[in-house]
């Protein structure tokens, strides 16, 4: 039934605004006669009211100009980042900052290693995840080292690399470490191993490929051979080419957020802490990550080593 009927107001907000409004205007209407006049006043507070709107002016002029002065200072500040940027042009930053203690990580030391191991980190993780094995390692006299990718860890802003482009920078940086006569830890005849976990066993496999069909046999000192790739959690490589040049295959890196938290969440690769679903905001910080590097994974094109454009 109609409340307009019944002699009831109506409870709704626009019109109970509306009721206040006019209600309002009534009351200002209604009091317009009967407000007084504001007294006349003399030469001397006319003039006292004047010096103190002309000090306010003052000041508002004084916090407009240092407002104007911020204002250009970050517009210079821009125009300088996009100078910068303009420069670089084309420069990729990788490329850039590289460095090889940006790719390879010692996490421990032993001054006359038997032999030296290389550990790739997988598929959203970083070389933290392979801290705790140095002092394993120590023992036995194996130097250890961990590849830290970027965009991640504390290279969280740089962006990701595919498979073949970062065992490109690790070649780059391992050489760079062999050839440096002044460090002695890093000897050529010490024998090298590589040990690749999903993602990360593609990487090694590409950098252990690229050394093996250059190292000349006749020429043992003149080259780096990589006695043993270790693979955990990954096909061999033609077939996980196989597997991505299948058009009927899922592709995770294109899939949503959740598919990808319940996948990683499946896969045993999260704590169990991030497992629970009311924890999935902070899951969802990896994601990025998780999807970048399912990307570079699934978008890997194999190639045999008769045909390998690695350094062409």
């Amino acid at each position: 039934m109609n409340s307009r009927r019944r002699g009831v107001p109506s409870t709704d907000p626009l019109h109970t605004a509306r009721r206040d409004f006019i209600k309002e205007m009534q009351d200002l209407a209604a009091a317009g006669g009967t407000v007084a006049p504001p007294p006349v006043m003399t030469a001397e507070e006319v003039m006292a009211q004047g010096q103190k709107v002309e000090n306010d002016f003052s000041a508002a002029l004084a916090m407009a100009d240092e407002s104007i002065s911020k204002l250009n200072a970050e517009v210079e500040e821009l125009e300088e980042e996009e100078e910068e940027e303009e420069d670089l042009g084309g420069v990729d930053l990788l490329e850039k900052n590289f460095t090889p203690e940006r790719w390879i990580i010692d996490l421990n030391e032993v001054r006359r290693p038997i032999a030296r191991l290389l550990v790739f980190p997988g598929i959203g993780q970083s070389h933290m995840f392979y801290r705790t094995w140095g002092q394993y390692f120590a023992l036995s006299d194996i130097s250890l080292h961990a590849i830290s990718m970027p965009g991640r860890g504390n290279r969280i802003k740089e962006r990701h690399a595919g498979l073949v482009e970062a065992a490109r920078f690790v070649v780059r940086a391992l050489d760079e470490y062999i050839e440096d006569k002044d460090n002695k830890r890093w000897r050529q005849d010490t024998p090298l191993y590589l040990f690749g976990h999903c993602s990360g066993a593609i990487v090694a496999f590409e950098v252990a490929k690229h050394y093996n069909e250059s190292y000349d046999k006749a020429k043992p000192d003149e080259g780096v051979l990589v006695r043993h790739v270790v693979a955990s959690a990954c096909k061999a490589p033609h077939l996980t080419d196989e597997y991505n040049r299948d058009r009927y295959s899922k592709k995770w890196w294109i899939q949503s957020d959740s598919d990808l938290m319940d996948r990683a969440a499946m896969l045993g690769g999260v704590p169990v802490i991030l497992r629970d679903k009311n924890r999935r905001d902070l899951l969802r910080s990896f994601v990025p990550c998780i999807r970048e590097d399912l990307k570079a994974f699934e978008k890997y094109v194999f190639c045999s080593i008769d045909c390998s454009p690695f350094f062409s």
